[in-house]
């Protein structure tokens, strides 16, 4: 009798496999996050109104990001950015700082059309701001550190659109050279869906099932 058994509990075996394997099959995408960026807690020395005015103003930047989604919750990626923050009370005057790093952000899908998304990031931005009468010249290499929740719609399995809220610092040798809240849009395109896919048909029929009642 044990030896009947063994053919069945072979193709069970092998179908909990391709099942498994289709479920949490690799999908890279490509991020693309205009921002605004609200400085908080920079001391500028500067009273205004009984308050000490902070010493950036709201500015706006662009985050570039390469993501591969793993077992259904987990996604490393590869981030890239420019930012403009210009300084309080000092006409074309800004901080100016381009990143780049990396981080690791678990997502969710609470319905099968929304997407919740939170990590964190870090790496190295070169960094800019010139003199003023409210300090020195800067420029140089500063760590930073980042942190962003997301919530989106996914109109297709390619192509998500979603909105962010995040913390960052811009690292100094003593004290941060910025920090400050942003809030922005995300669009999310699948890159191994474009040009029809290369992927097997099981693990598309899988993927479809599992998060669109409608197929595309």
């Amino acid at each position: 009798m044990t030896s009947r058994m063994h053919p069945a509990l072979i193709v069970v075996f092998i179908a909990s496999l391709s099942v498994s394997g289709a479920i949490a099959a690799p999908q890279l995408s490509l991020r693309v996050s205009p921002e605004a960026w609200i400085p908080y807690g920079n001391s500028s020395g500067l009273i205004k109104g009984g308050q000490e005015l902070d010493l950036y103003s709201t500015g706006y930047g662009m985050d570039l990001s390469a993501d591969l989604s793993l077992y259904g919750f987990l996604s490393p990626f590869l981030e890239a950015g420019a930012n403009l923050i210009p300084i309080n009370n000092v006409a074309g005057s800004s901080l100016l700082y381009a990143s780049g790093g990396g981080g690791l952000a678990f997502y969710a899908y609470p319905l099968p059309r929304l997407l919740a998304r939170a990590g964190a990031s870090a790496g190295l931005a070169y960094a800019s701001v010139p003199k003023t009468s409210l300090g020195d010249a800067l420029a140089g290499l500063a760590p930073y550190w980042k942190a962003k929740a997301e919530f989106g719609y996914r109109f297709s399995p390619s192509f998500s659109l979603l909105a962010n809220a995040g913390y960052s610092q811009l690292l100094g040798s003593e004290s941060p050279i910025f920090k400050g809240l942003s809030l922005g849009l995300a669009l999310d395109i699948g890159l191994d869906r474009l040009g029809g896919g290369s992927g097997g048909l099981g693990s598309e029929i899988q993927r479809q099932e599992t998060l669109f009642p409608i197929a595309y």
